[in-house]
């Protein structure tokens, strides 16, 4: 439950911010400047009072102004200070007010009792229900408000018996908004709880084949090597094969920990596992030189495993690179895991490398690169006196948060 409600909250979030980024574009922006201008002079048009009254070009131009200066303003704000900004969030409900306001106006203005203008209400609500869906009380009260405003100023206005127009439509908009938003929050919630369970069966059946190739690697491979050792161990009584057995042993085992690695299980959820795993997985690759592996501080998330092994062995390549051919005496490696993915960092103060050299690279920064782009992420090189490679991957799902603020920096000197 909790999965799914995090899944929920994730992808209103993300539909939320496609409806601002559409609406908040110059060709949006545009294309609604442009059909407002439109729709003030169709008042030119021959028979227009059928359906426009006694409203004139001008007068209507007038009143559509206001409205247009904020669709501009809105869309610096956005440009500038993002949807999350309070500022921006009031002048966007800002604009939506002046919008109906307009449809209002022009009804008023028109002198006719019953109009099609009336329908733009409805059509409003339409817009608002599709890109807010989650937005009800304030689209709601919005609605109700300025309906009730138009019904206090017709009454004023001594036309109180026209007053079922406006009461009639405000309902219309009203009751139009509030099913089609939850029609579109039932499709999303329906999106999210789709999306949890494909990544469920996904992850099964990756662990599911994970098992089954690692008992055929064992069973295959393994035997094959477990009988060479034998092999050797028997030749080393004759001294011609000397070390043999122990090359074997250890070929063994490393294939027993590349199985036992692939296991979802068998990698640690944390930052602080996962920065204890390449401590003790890149010190031997470090004999001699200087290695520091820690992690940034930032809030706590579990680490995935596809993402934890991607780390792991992108990690042993740029340390092995560093040392083989960069000539590097000392290795620094932080890990950094927040709600934008996971980002590994190998710093050295090697002979270092160029753009060039990097995208042309081969062998182990190729394996490196591959890997990060199999996880949709990327392998980039800082600029900087030392060479300084950065893998970032980025992680489809929110994690829940684990026990620790900070992984404590483990460093080591052979």
């Amino acid at each position: 439950m909790d999965d799914l409600a995090a899944e929920q909250a994730q992808l209103i979030t993300e539909v939320t911010a496609r409806a601002d980024a559409q609406r908040r574009s110059w060709a949006f922006s545009l294309q609604m400047i442009a059909s407002n201008v439109l729709f003030a002079l169709t008042t030119l048009a021959p028979k227009a009072e059928r359906v426009f009254g006694t409203l004139e070009p001008w007068l209507a131009l007038v009143i559509i102004t206001p409205a247009m200066v904020m669709v501009v303003a809105n869309l610096w704000l956005y440009r500038r200070l993002g949807s999350g900004s309070r500022l921006f969030r009031a002048s966007d409900t800002l604009e939506s007010t002046f919008m109906y306001c307009i449809a209002l106006s022009f009804i008023e203005l028109s002198g006719l009792r019953w109009s099609l203008l009336w329908s733009l209400c409805v059509y409003t609500a339409i817009f608002w229900a599709l890109t807010n869906p989650f937005s009800t009380p304030r689209f709601v009260g919005l609605i109700l408000g300025t309906h009730a405003v138009h019904v206090v100023v017709m009454i004023v206005r001594g036309h109180g018996a026209d007053i079922g127009a406006p009461i009639s439509t405000g309902l219309a908009a009203l009751l139009t908004f509030v099913m089609v938003a939850r029609s579109r929050r039932a499709s999303i919630l329906a999106e999210a709880e789709g999306n949890l369970l494909r990544r469920s069966l996904t992850a099964r059946a990756v662990e599911t084949e994970r098992a089954r190739l690692g008992t055929t690697i064992l069973a295959g491979v393994g035997q094959r090597l477990e009988a060479l050792a034998g092999q050797a161990r028997a030749l080393e009584a004759t001294q011609a094969t000397s070390g043999l057995a122990v090359q074997a042993q250890a070929a063994l085992r490393e294939l027993a920990a590349i199985v036992s690695a692939a296991r979802p299980d068998a990698l640690p959820r944390s930052v602080d596992g996962l920065v204890a795993l390449l401590q003790r997985k890149l010190t031997p690759l470090c004999v001699g030189r200087a290695l520091t592996v820690g992690a940034a501080a930032g809030p706590a998330h579990d680490v995935p495993p596809g993402a934890a092994l991607a780390v792991l062995r992108i990690g042993q390549e740029l340390v092995r690179n560093a040392v083989v051919h960069g000539g590097a005496g000392r290795i620094d490696v932080e890990l950094r895991r927040d709600a934008a993915g996971l980002a590994l960092a190998v710093r050295d103060d090697g002979k270092g490398l160029h753009d060039q050299a990097l995208a042309a690279a081969t062998g182990g920064l190729r394996n490196a690169r591959r890997w990060a782009e199999e996880h949709g992420g990327t392998l980039t090189r800082e600029a900087g006196d030392t060479t300084a490679l950065v893998v970032h991957l980025p992680l489809d799902e929110p994690m829940p948060a684990v026990a620790g603020e900070k992984v404590a920096t483990a460093a080591s000197a052979s």
